[in-house]
């Protein structure tokens, strides 16, 4: 969540008993803070199951104005104050969750219609136990408007969180009513915009604290039933030279990278938005998958364009005095250049063979 954080927060969900909606209660969503629950929300439950929480972020951050997001749970009472049921918890939540569908019959771990499961091992093949995986959704938000700049955002939703067993293996169930509306789960295309990506971080526990030790690439046209293991895998390579066409797919993610600035935006924060977007197992492949382009070529295809950053840096009054023509010009060679031999700055530019 960057700032300016939201003022106003939502949850919202469906309630059901043994898949009838359940309406007999109140739903509540309590905030962690240092290391107690506090309530921060409640709502009525309406006939049809569903129900709306709100509160604000002064709920949640409680003094503390540097708090970007809450850690909350979701609480379900009877009329007579019993509880009924408790989520797992959700940190990093958007603004307005949806938290999807639950069971109250069931744990948390067991509610939904989908799921992702796997095997967390070490370096060495060996099996880790008690680890926390998070599962997400990550997609791109396109909002051109016809005649206008493309234009766009990405979004992570949150799928749900477990652990590790001993035997190494995990699964987290989830709602499928939590994916956006319009992609698809188990497409039997490869290819294409409307598909769900999927991928999942791994936590470890040291001293009290849970530290990010991994995230697993993102997986593309994303299944029900989604397998994600966490292990290393091989960069595809690839040589062919498409420039011009790449840069009418990706220019609109090149304009979103940009976005990632904060005012005053100049190119060393450009050259440094690029960096970590091509260091992101998230939305890097999901950009390669959406328009079915090879890794490596987006990410040439994004270093070119950090190379052009830097060279309007290095010589800001000759490159200022150049044309749009000479600039694409520029743009494709560096392409080439970061394609085949893999150059990413100047400097490595200067050591390349002739």
């Amino acid at each position: 969540m960057a700032y300016p954080v939201p003022t106003d927060w939502t949850v919202s969900g469906t309630l059901n008993k043994n898949g009838v909606p359940f309406s007999e209660g109140k739903v509540y969503a309590d905030n962690l803070n240092n290391g107690e629950f506090e309530q921060i929300a409640e709502s009525g439950i309406s006939a049809d199951g569903s129900f709306t929480l709100t509160y604000s972020r002064g709920n949640f951050q409680n003094g503390d104005e540097s708090l970007e997001f809450p850690t909350i749970r979701i609480r379900v009472e009877d009329y007579q104050g019993n509880n009924l049921w408790t989520s797992n918890t959700y940190r990093e939540p958007s603004s307005a969750l949806k938290v999807g569908a639950f069971d109250i019959l069931k744990s948390p771990d067991q509610n939904g219609d989908c799921r992702i499961f796997g095997t967390v091992k070490n370096e060495q093949g060996n099996i880790l136990a008690n680890i926390k995986i998070i599962a997400y959704c990550l997609h791109f938000v396109d909002t051109s408007v016809d005649g206008e700049a493309p234009s766009g955002y990405f979004e992570k939703i949150i799928l749900g969180e477990t652990f590790s067993g001993s035997d190494g293996k995990y699964e987290r169930r989830y709602s499928s009513s939590l994916l956006p509306v319009g992609l698809l789960l188990d497409s039997k295309e490869d290819y294409g915009k409307n598909k769900v990506s999927l991928y999942a971080e791994t936590y470890e526990e040291k001293d009290g604290k849970y530290y990010h030790k991994s995230t697993e690439h993102l997986v593309f046209n994303g299944k029900t039933e989604q397998e994600i293991n966490f292990t290393l895998k091989s960069q595809q390579e690839s040589f062919e030279c498409e420039y011009a066409k790449l840069d009418s797919m990706l220019r609109v993610y090149r304009n979103t990278v940009d976005s990632w600035c904060t005012a005053p935006v100049n190119n060393t924060k450009k050259i440094n938005a690029i960096n970590a977007f091509l260091n992101s197992n998230t939305v890097f492949p999901l950009v390669a998958g959406r328009e079915r382009v090879v890794e490596s070529k987006v990410l040439a295809y994004f270093r070119a364009y950090s190379m052009l950053l830097q060279l309007q840096n290095r010589y800001p009054d000759d490159y200022g005095s150049l044309e749009l023509e000479t600039e694409n010009s520029w743009f494709e060679i560096f392409f080439a250049l970061a394609l085949r031999e893999g150059v990413s700055t100047l400097y490595k530019l200067t050591k390349v063979k002739p």
